[in-house]
């Protein structure tokens, strides 16, 4: 087992919260609630500071001194398949903040918000769940 990089935990507990708001946000933008919209804001910002945040510390080397972790293969594999979803996840959430942007100035409804959303759900839920498995094969088990 490798110790774990401060960042990396602190990702993988502060994306748990953020899962929570986004299932609300998910559940509540069907049943329309005010809440939808605080709710949507608070997940959105919250992951893409936690990703970008956590991107660009790894990018400009972030780890652990020593550490022997050098994924190969399949487990490669993975870790490349989890970053790639994670820039789209990223993309998406973007784009949503600009459909809100843009529902709040103008009043016009985002045509494909909810097709969007689904998406960016599915998606987000694929990324957490892979990060969160990432996290565990690398560092706990």
């Amino acid at each position: 087992m490798n110790q774990a990089p401060l960042a990396s935990t602190i990702v993988a507990l502060g994306l748990l919260p953020v899962a929570v708001l986004y299932v609300h946000t998910f559940a509540s933008g069907f049943r329309k609630t005010a809440a939808h919209r605080v709710t949507g804001l608070l997940a959105v910002a919250g992951d893409l500071l936690l990703s970008i945040g956590y991107m660009l510390y790894r990018s400009f080397g972030g780890q652990v001194q020593g550490s022997a972790f050098h994924p190969t293969g399949l487990v490669f594999g993975f870790f490349v398949f989890h970053g790639s979803v994670a820039l789209v996840v990223i993309l998406l959430e973007l784009w949503i903040i600009v459909s809100a942007i843009n529902y709040r100035r103008t009043g016009a409804m985002f045509a494909h918000h909810r097709w969007l959303a689904k998406l960016t759900f599915l998606l987000w839920g694929v990324t957490f769940l892979s990060g969160e498995a990432v996290y565990m094969v690398s560092y706990v088990l």
